[in-house]
């Protein structure tokens, strides 16, 4: 008995946290110390979608060649495969259908990004799949929204004038470009002066790579400048591609530039009266 007891007592002690000498411990005495060591903390990981999207989204119209620079370090970086690549070129032609000033810019950036390429398809395949979708729907597009269009045209333009494979413009643009050209020109207010615009800019190319088309289309816009339906503003916007065309698409002199300029500020100011 004395025994069992025994061995309930020691039992008893160990529970207790009995010392060798048979007292309790004190609380922390004799306790092993356990050192933890601080965990270095690791860098938070960059988010590439936000940071390019932002980028992308406040992009100033006049960049700075490092701005680009940079935009196009950030989308080889992200471009790992062919979903990314078009995540990024949706993301540009989105803020193009949504300001026609931006198609400049957008049309610099992309021609920066038309290399770019995973599972074997590149960058200007993705603006170039955009393009051609929204192509198809050009008269449901003008129909439904006449800003929506006049950016979609510029881009379209813009692409045009910007990208190069090898030194050579994507003539299978042309035609396209001719289409809604004529399409602005059918219209009035601003789609008549986006024509003006976007021939001003890329109208030496367009020439260059299909004469006649371009042809038919002065001979429409002569037609528009005669009509009794055409306000003074369209007419003035209309007669200065003729006479920048018939200077082979060289730049106005000074004096000449200005004259249209003022001219075109006088007609704006009556037209507010009016």
């Amino acid at each position: 008995m004395a025994g069992r007891g025994r061995g309930r007592g020691g039992l008893k002690a160990t529970l207790l946290g009995q010392s060798s000498a048979g007292q309790l411990r004190k609380p922390g005495e004799n306790t092993p110390k356990i050192t933890v060591k601080d965990t270095p903390k690791e860098p938070p990981k960059r988010d590439l979608a936000d940071e390019l999207s932002n980028k992308i989204k406040t992009l100033a119209l006049e960049p700075k060649p490092a701005d680009l620079d940079e935009l196009q370090r950030i989308s080889k970086e992200y471009s790992t495969d062919r979903k990314k690549i078009e995540e990024i070129a949706q993301i540009i032609y989105d803020r193009c259908l949504g300001d026609a000033e931006f198609s400049v810019t957008g049309a610099d950036l992309c021609q920066k990004l038309t290399e770019i390429e995973a599972d074997q398809v590149k960058f200007r395949s993705c603006i170039l799949k955009l393009i051609q979708r929204d192509f198809k729907e050009k008269e449901n597009i003008q129909k439904e929204s006449k800003s929506k269009f006049i950016c979609f045209t510029s881009i379209l333009c813009q692409l045009f004038g910007h990208i190069k494979i090898n030194d050579v413009p994507m003539v299978p643009l042309v035609v396209p470009v001719f289409d809604c050209l004529d399409m602005l020109l059918e219209g009035g207010g601003d789609e008549i002066e986006s024509f003006n615009m976007q021939i001003q800019s890329i109208g030496i190319l367009l020439e260059k790579y299909n004469p006649a088309r371009m042809k038919n289309t002065l001979q429409t816009l002569r037609t528009k400048v005669i009509s009794s339906s055409s306000s003074a503003r369209q007419r003035c916007l209309l007669l200065e591609v003729l006479e920048l065309q018939g200077r082979g698409w060289r730049d106005h002199d000074p004096e000449v530039a200005r004259f249209y300029t003022d001219l075109l500020m006088d007609l704006q100011a009556t037209e507010v009266l009016e």
